[in-house]
C-alpha cells in the first residue's frame, strides 16, 4: 500500500461537470446551525446532516433531506434524541438506515450511539461507547452499504453485524486501543477499513474490523495531523488530508491530500517469504517537512466541518 501526495489544480467549473454550489439552508430553520457531520445514499437524493452543540446556535439536532438537499426536515426536534452533541453520521446506500454518534459537550460525556431503520423519521440509542472526555477528536462511524455492518471510532473501534442491535469492543487489549481517533471509512461490503489519528497515522483492517495494522508508522506519513479520510466501494482506493500544524519550534508541516492506490491483504508475503511492509511514497513539497518525534506538535482543539462520507 503507497501514499503519496496529491496535487490538484483549480477548476473554476469549465469542463468538470459539476454545477454551481446553491446554499439550500440559507434563510430556513436550518440556517446558521453548527453542523459537524453529512452523509449521502448512493445517489446523493437522501441526505442526512447532524449537527453539535457551540453555545451560540441552537444545534443538536438531526436533519434529513430527500430530495438531494432541497428541504430540510428536523428529525429529532422535540425527542430525547435533541439537544445532543452530534458529532458523525454514516449513511446506508439507500439511505434508509442511519448511524450518528455523540460527542463529548457541556455535562455529557459523549459516546453514546443511535441507529434509525427508517430513514431517520425515528431514532433509538444502541448503546454508549466509553467516555470521549479528555479527547478533543470523535466519536467517528462508518456504515457499509446495507447498513447491517456498523463501525464506531471511540478511543477503541466498536463493531456489529446487526445493524447496531450489539457491539464488540474490536480493538481492546491491541495497539489500536486508546488511540484518539478522527476519521474513519468503510467500502460498501465493511470489510475493508481505514482509520486515521490525531497526530499520528493511518490504520486499516481488512477484516471488517477484526484485527488492525498501522500502514504509515516509521513513513513520511506519520504524525500528521490528519483531518478525514474516504474509501472507495472497494477499499482500494483511499484518500485522508492532513491540515497544516506548526511544531513545538514552529516549523510548519502538514496541510496536504495523500492518496493510496493499493491493498494490504493479510499474509500477503514479499520475496524471500518475508511479510509485505506497507510502503508510502512521498512526493516532498521543498518546504515542508515531517515532524520527528522530538518535534511533537502540541495538540490543539479541532474545529470541524461536516465531512461527507459518500464515506462525519
Amino acid at each position: 500500500m503507497a501514499w503519496h501526495r496529491a496535487i490538484a489544480a483549480a477548476d473554476h467549473g469549465t469542463g468538470s461537470g459539476v454545477g454551481p454550489w446553491i446554499d439550500r439552508t440559507t434563510t430556513t430553520a436550518a440556517a446558521n446551525l453548527p453542523w459537524t457531520d453529512v452523509a449521502s445514499d448512493s445517489t446523493g437524493i437522501h441526505l442526512v446532516a447532524v449537527a453539535g452543540l457551540n453555545g451560540v446556535n441552537a444545534g443538536g439536532d438531526i436533519w434529513t433531506s430527500a430530495d438531494a438537499g432541497a428541504t430540510w426536515t428536523n428529525r429529532t426536534k422535540g425527542t430525547r434524541a435533541s439537544g445532543q452533541g452530534w458529532k458523525s453520521v454514516a449513511s446506508d446506500s439507500n439511505g434508509t438506515h442511519l448511524v450518528a454518534a455523540i460527542g463529548a459537550a457541556g455535562a455529557s460525556p459523549g459516546g453514546d450511539v443511535w441507529t434509525s431503520a427508517d430513514a431517520g423519521a425515528t431514532w433509538n440509542k444502541r448503546k454508549t461507547m466509553a467516555s470521549t472526555a479528555g479527547f478533543v477528536l470523535g466519536p467517528t462511524v462508518a456504515s457499509d452499504s446495507t447498513g447491517a455492518h456498523l463501525f464506531v471510532a471511540a478511543r477503541d473501534i466498536w463493531t456489529s453485524t446487526d445493524s447496531g442491535a450489539t457491539w464488540t469492543d474490536a480493538t481492546a487489549g491491541t495497539p489500536a486501543a486508546a488511540q484518539n481517533w478522527v476519521d474513519m471509512a468503510a467500502d460498501s461490503t465493511g470489510t475493508h477499513l481505514v482509520a486515521i489519528t490525531a497526530y499520528s497515522d493511518i490504520w486499516t483492517s481488512a477484516d471488517s474490523g477484526a484485527t488492525w495494522t498501522n500502514q504509515t508508522r516509521g513513513t513520511a506519513a506519520s504524525g500528521q495531523d490528519w483531518q478525514g479520510v474516504a474509501s472507495d466501494s472497494t477499499g482500494t482506493h483511499l484518500v485522508a488530508l492532513c491540515q497544516q500544524s506548526l511544531t513545538r519550534g514552529g516549523v510548519l508541516y502538514g496541510g496536504d491530500i495523500w492518496i493510496s492506490a493499493t491493498r494490504v491483504e493479510p499474509g500477503t508475503t514479499a520475496p524471500g517469504g518475508l511479510p509485505r511492509p506497507a510502503t508510502y511514497g512521498l512526493r516532498r513539497h521543498p518546504t515542508r517537512r515531517a515532524p520527528t518525534s522530538s518535534r511533537r506538535p502540541r495538540r490543539v482543539r479541532r474545529v470541524t466541518s461536516g465531512r461527507a462520507r459518500t464515506p462525519g
